[in-house]
């Protein structure tokens, strides 16, 4: 990652810029995911939502905490991905365009609405949108309603996508418990049935009733997943899981788009 190295006197500190090049970065990650033994399931719901999408693609979808799991067995998949605009998001997106990805730079916070625009306009090119639902900040597990408003303007599927390798780290200091599968591991990679939403306007209360809707069914197919993977974490801390428990209207104003 980005960094900085200071001068050993007191006089001004010197930057130096240890950003890694895309082709390392490429390398590594291409390597690892060669290592990995990975086992998909739910293909036919991909074909299936293909076929009849109007455009012929799909947005997949995924918690921020399965970024790396969920994007690594897609090499050369001609898919958008939507990539921050900070320092680690440039060798995030230097990664995704050297295996065939292509990334869409902008998230809730910075060039949002560039961002969403750029990505309804690959979905029309061809290209499958792959988003974080919670990115890029969460809270942990909360949907955002950036897929949802994608797939509801374009009548457009919704696909939702879980993995778990049967052995990975944990970073649970993160604010999304970001997970890396080990070198040499099995990786399961499911996808779900696909999701259709309407395409009329809805309130905030529909929209929420979407969100929980989506994030049920990414929980559900995270338990298989896990279950397949042999893991025994099925479902997230009952923490986040609270916001689903609330009536609809109660969070019907959780609506940044990522």
């Amino acid at each position: 990652m980005a960094g900085d190295v200071y001068a050993l006197d007191d006089r001004k500190p010197l930057l130096v810029n240890l950003m890694p090049s895309p082709a390392l970065v490429h390398a590594v990650i291409r390597g690892w995911t060669n290592s990995l033994h990975i086992h998909r399931f739910g293909i036919d719901h991909v074909r299936q939502a293909m076929r009849q999408s109007p455009t012929g693609t799909v947005v997949f979808c995924h918690w921020h905490q399965s970024v790396l799991t969920a994007l690594m067995p897609h090499y050369q998949v001609k898919a958008a991905v939507l990539v921050s605009r900070s320092k680690d998001g440039e060798i995030i997106a230097r990664y995704l365009e050297a295996i065939g990805l292509r990334a869409v730079r902008g998230s809730s916070s910075r060039g949002a609405a560039a961002g969403a625009l750029e990505l309804m306009r690959v979905l029309h090119e061809g290209y499958h949108i792959a988003l974080a639902v919670d990115g890029p900040r969460g809270p942990n597990k909360q949907i955002k309603d950036g897929a949802i408003e994608i797939a509801r303007r374009h009548g457009v599927p919704l696909i939702p996508v879980a993995a778990r390798a049967t052995r990975e780290i944990c970073f649970k200091r993160s604010w999304d418990r970001f997970r890396i599968p080990v070198p040499g591991s099995h990786l399961v990679l499911q996808y779900g049935a696909p999701m259709w939403l309407s395409g009329t306007q809805g309130d905030g209360d529909e929209r929420a009733r979407n969100r929980q809707l989506l994030a049920r069914n990414l929980h559900d197919l995270e338990a298989e997943v896990s279950q397949r993977a042999g893991r025994r974490d099925r479902y997230p801390h009952p923490r986040f899981l609270a916001w689903l428990k609330q009536p609809a209207e109660e969070h019907a104003s959780v609506s940044d788009p990522s």
